[in-house]
């Protein structure tokens, strides 16, 4: 993680910057100088369905939700907030399975004073036989929540559910259900922390 807070003629000018993360678990600490913060959260997606010689459907793709700006002050700096990011549901083994769907994903305050509490649930993991293919996870907490998009039937697989574009990161996508073959695994979820 990088910051960067310089004085210039008597007055500090900080700098905007982005951290992103990827999957696991950690703290992010507020930057001396920030005065806005945007936080937004991508959910993984699901794993796809096998099956042996049908149509195994794709798995759900993970949810989006972003945060208002929130407003920082020097009493701020230094403060953490926790993030903890799903991997992307597995895939299905060869033969007849479903997809697995990935953990849930949440960002909430730590030691910061204002709250934050994203939440994003598990999109389910595609069939081994047709229907019902995955279903796009939901999230909460942002002024902006958007569902994960469902993934889709085909004859010889179906698609996973489309990535959501935030304006920092994206959701993952779900995996693809294959014929024949074990199913794609999701994407993984992300999280951004936005100053400025």
């Amino acid at each position: 993680m990088t910051f960067a807070a310089r004085t210039q003629l008597g007055s500090a000018v900080f700098t905007p910057v982005t951290h992103i993360y990827s999957p696991g678990s950690g703290v992010e600490t507020i930057p001396v100088g920030a005065t806005k913060l945007t936080v937004e959260l991508g959910q993984a997606g699901a794993g796809g369905g096998a099956n042996a010689a049908a149509a195994p459907s794709g798995g759900g793709g993970g949810g989006l939700a972003r945060t208002a700006v929130i407003p920082l002050t020097s009493a701020n700096w230094g403060q953490t907030i926790n993030w903890d990011l799903a991997f992307g549901g597995l895939g299905a083994p060869a033969g007849n399975n479903n997809g697995d769907p990935p953990a849930i994903s949440n960002v909430s305050s730590g030691t910061f004073t204002t709250a934050v509490n994203l939440v994003a649930s598990q999109p389910t993991g595609g069939a081994s036989f047709g229907t019902p293919a995955g279903i796009g996870g939901t999230v909460s907490g942002g002024a902006v929540n958007t569902p994960g998009n469902n993934g889709q039937t085909g004859n010889a697989g179906g698609n996973g559910g489309a990535a959501i574009s935030g304006i920092y990161v994206n959701s993952g996508a779900g995996g693809r259900g294959n014929e024949g073959a074990p199913g794609n695994p999701g994407g993984n979820a992300a999280v951004a922390f936005a100053y400025a």
